[in-house]
């Protein structure tokens, strides 16, 4: 089945609660404190740059298909959920950004290993627990709370880094 990509959004904004405290939470304390994010997503490039103005994001990488006619075919031309495409990624944005500080990460599967290994705290949303030798905070993202907590955690963050500034 093809799926357009206003319907795409549409169920990813209704059913994903992960989704939902990155919009409602995450992005908003982002934008609010001048900090512009670098998404790496396995969700569609075309449904991530949906929002790339809106909260002002540096860079937005998603997986890419092939689209004829406002629907996606099965024709991927970028893959952006395996780990080695994640650290490619990760690993041409850090040598491009040399004096500048990954703070946060956030992911949840494995996968966004060099992601989360590149911030120095890193938020998963996973009940399997996998080492990544940072701080790491793990979090069900399906709760209110869960959005609460992260931006409380992330507002601590930021408070030691002015003041080590």
């Amino acid at each position: 089945m093809k799926l357009g990509l206003d319907k795409y959004i549409e169920m990813e904004r209704e059913n994903s609660k992960v989704f939902s405290i990155m919009l409602d939470y995450i992005f908003p304390f982002l934008l609010k404190n001048r900090i512009k994010p670098i998404i790496i997503s396995g969700s569609p490039q075309e449904a991530i740059d949906t929002y790339k103005e809106e909260f002002m994001f540096y860079a937005a990488y998603g997986i890419r298909f092939e689209i004829v006619d406002n629907k996606y075919t099965n024709n991927c031309i970028l893959h952006t959920e395996t780990d080695h495409d994640k650290k490619r990624i990760v690993d041409q944005i850090l040598l491009e950004n040399l004096d500048s500080e990954v703070l946060f990460a956030f992911g949840d599967s494995e996968s966004d290993t060099p992601l989360l290994k590149s911030a120095n705290q890193a938020f998963i949303n996973s009940s399997k627990k996998f080492l990544i030798g940072k701080q790491v905070h793990y979090f069900d993202f399906s709760s209110i709370q869960s959005g609460e907590q992260i931006v409380e955690l992330m507002s601590q963050t930021l408070e030691f880094y002015n003041k080590e500034l």
